[in-house]
């Protein structure tokens, strides 16, 4: 359950991002909204799978982390500008310990930005085929 949670919040933040570039803050509310809806479950999650050591500046930034992610957009640009820059510097955070914590999404990193808008998404499988796929059937007359 984790593992989705962990992978929306980071197609989340990759629209975080995008909007933290582009001048205009009109979708705030949906980011808002998804922020909402997944790092709360990480960072219970994260509170109740810490070390012992750890625990106490961990549970600081996990604190900080939820009170960022409750925040309502602001209606001005350069709150918002504000605004986006904490939800990525605390989501960057969770999804940092997260995967810490958690050693099976150790091997999953964070997946790669998405293109930018008008740019084809780069193909995701091998450019030719593999030297062990089978030979391509062929038909004769």
């Amino acid at each position: 359950m984790a593992d989705a949670h962990l992978l929306m919040l980071d197609a989340t933040l990759a629209q975080v991002r995008e909007a933290r570039d582009s001048a205009e803050h009109a979708g705030l509310m949906p980011l808002a909204s998804a922020l909402r809806q997944h790092a709360p479950y990480l960072i219970r999650q994260l509170r109740s799978t810490l070390p012992g050591p750890l625990a106490a500046q961990s549970a600081a930034v996990l604190d900080r982390a939820a009170r960022t992610f409750t925040l309502a957009p602001p209606p001005e640009d350069q709150a918002a500008s504000v605004l986006l820059d904490q939800w990525l510097e605390h989501g960057a955070r969770l999804t940092e310990m997260t995967r810490s914590l958690d050693h099976g999404l150790i091997d999953r990193p964070a997946p790669a930005p998405a293109a930018p808008p008008g740019l084809p998404q780069p193909p995701s499988g091998p450019a030719s085929p593999s030297p062990n796929s089978p030979p391509l059937s062929r038909h004769h007359r």
